[in-house]
């Protein structure tokens, strides 16, 4: 399987061309688009409310190229109907440079009563099924490259995604959610380990030693690129674009300052906030734009290079939306989606507060008035940084587990009880907490990012602390007012740090769900139970 993905990966690339002067989105097109043209085609499920169908179809073409008619067949009061739709160009995003010249982003909504669809002669998904009867979940995909912990990706062991993408894909899921932390080709790959790294496209954000006289060169104020996106998403993912429409969240390695400007262009389910990370100038004591200049020598003569200087989009938290599917008779599914991009782990960040409309946005979209059809249905929040989640290998090396996401804890405090499930991934592992009193969270972020290393302390059943606690007992910084810390997890928690993915199926009664957790070649390892609020896990297998 990775052969042929790394033949694909060949195959693409010199597709893509090479990036000259930034021109703009006027430049001379090739006005035809075949099947071999279309790097991918995929469906985002989105907010009723700008797509009344609730899915929007994007395709990513090789820069030149002109967007593509989307060919619908569609249901009709007499029989169905072909149609030919065009797609509209989404934009590259403004102050990136040539970061994103390489390809073109079209997009256009999927009308209500489509039936197959296909760009380019490549199929996408046109619809959601009646009933979903089987859901793939995962998140934390990406391969890493942060400087001395560059993950080598060119082998399944290490990093398995396109391995994940063809299994989960072969199980054929109605929908997928993927729960965030889509890039991770932050640094250029460390010139001793190009052979690991997988000649990871280098981003513009390399100059993390600026100085303004001996290295003059501009630091950007992000770090993807569309090669990189290439790399580390639509290569290795393809399988799993015409497998089903997809549900995203956003994670954290899609903030502003990582990947957020190709998260924005790609994968956000809204029609009009692609440039919501694009770079902004930075100003000077006078309020205009600061010009770096260098001055070399070019055959010997003095020659002048002049610099605009930029800084990363403000952190800007997109609105909760929510979607709903049926999954049984008269039985509804609805998934409230926060963004969690931003927050610290370990202590609360100021910027909980701005979190906490968000999180109170997703308890108003499940209060028990909102009705489907006449019926409650179940609630489920999707958010990429979890409420309840244990790290026992934390970023500050301390030996002792810690609660992880502090922010998100505190900015969703009080607003959880609407909810059946809390599911979300960062933590690159796959858990299950139940905390009294809260809907059990699941954790799965082991989709081919590098794994959690297994700490000093390894994960334990319980925790003599509680979410919001120091493992000393104290409450973590920041924690605002009126805040105590969340009672200790009532059952054990499970724990497996392992690659993979998991398939959810609703069970015979409402609020009956059945999870079963896969390696990536396909083979079970765990399975939880889930019912009403309450989440119960075992492992099939030991390593």
């Amino acid at each position: 399987m990775n052969h042929k993905i790394a033949c694909l990966a060949v195959l693409l690339v010199p597709a893509l061309g090479v990036a000259g002067t930034p021109e703009t989105s006027e430049s001379v097109l090739v006005k035809t688009s075949s099947a071999s043209s279309v790097i991918a085609a995929y469906t985002l499920v989105a907010p009723v409310k700008e797509v009344p169908s609730g899915l929007i179809a994007r395709a990513v073409l090789p820069m030149g190229l002109s967007c593509p008619d989307m060919k619908v067949r569609i249901s009709q009061p007499r029989g169905t109907a072909n149609r030919m739709l065009p797609m509209v160009e989404r934009p590259i995003p403004d102050n990136t440079s040539m970061a994103f010249l390489a390809t073109r982003v079209c997009e256009a909504p999927l009308p209500k009563g489509a039936l197959s669809a296909s760009v380019g002669g490549q199929t996408l998904p046109a619809k959601l099924p009646g009933t979903i009867k089987k859901m793939a979940v995962f998140g934390d995909t990406g391969c890493r490259m942060k400087k001395t912990n560059d993950q080598d990706c060119n082998t399944p062991e290490t990093w398995p995604l396109a391995q994940i993408a063809e299994s989960m894909a072969a199980k054929k899921p109605n929908v997928t959610l993927f729960l965030g932390d889509f890039f991770y080709r932050e640094f250029v790959c460390d010139p001793y380990l190009t052979l690991t790294c997988g000649a990871s496209p280098p981003p513009l954000d390399i100059n993390h030693d600026y100085d303004s006289t001996t290295n003059p060169f501009p630091k950007y104020p992000f770090s993807d690129t569309a090669y990189s996106w290439l790399a580390d998403v639509f290569v290795p993912m393809r399988p799993i674009f015409s497998a089903a429409p997809l549900v995203v969240v956003r994670g954290n390695h899609e903030s502003c300052q990582r990947g957020g400007v190709g998260y924005f262009r790609f994968f956000d389910p809204h029609l009009g906030n692609v440039q919501s990370c694009s770079p902004v100038p930075k100003l000077d004591a006078n309020g205009q734009q600061e010009i770096k200049t260098v001055e070399t020598l070019v055959d010997g003569k003095p020659v002048i290079y002049s610099y605009p200087q930029w800084k990363t989009a403000p952190d800007t938290v997109t609105d909760t939306w929510s979607t709903a599917f049926k999954v049984g008779a008269g039985r509804y599914l609805r998934l409230a989606v926060v963004d969690s991009a931003y927050g610290w782990d370990y202590e609360v960040a100021p910027i909980w507060k701005e979190l906490n409309v968000q999180y109170r946005a997703a308890h108003d979209l499940t209060a028990s008035t909102q009705l489907i059809k006449g019926k409650v249905p179940e609630n489920w929040l999707l958010s990429h940084q979890p409420q309840f989640g244990v790290d026992c290998a934390p970023e500050d090396f301390s030996p002792l587990c810690k609660w992880v996401s502090e922010t998100q804890t505190a900015a969703a405090y009080g607003l959880l009880g609407n909810f059946n499930l809390l599911l979300s991934s960062h933590i690159h592992l796959a858990q299950a907490v139940q905390i009294p009193g809260q809907p059990g969270q699941m954790i799965l972020g082991n989709g081919g990012s590098s794994l959690q290393p297994e700490g000093i302390e390894d994960y334990p059943p319980f925790l003599t602390y509680g979410p919001l606690q120091a493992p000393t007992g104290e409450l973590v910084v920041g924690v605002p007012d009126g805040m105590t810390a969340y009672p200790l997890p009532e059952k054990p928690m499970w724990t497996a740090v392992r690659f993979g993915y998991a398939m959810a199926v609703p069970g015979k009664k409402k609020t009956q769900w059945s999870w079963t957790h896969f390696a990536p070649d396909g083979k079970e390892f765990a399975r939880c139970d889930q019912v009403n609020k309450s989440l119960t896990c075992e492992n099939l297998v030991t390593k």
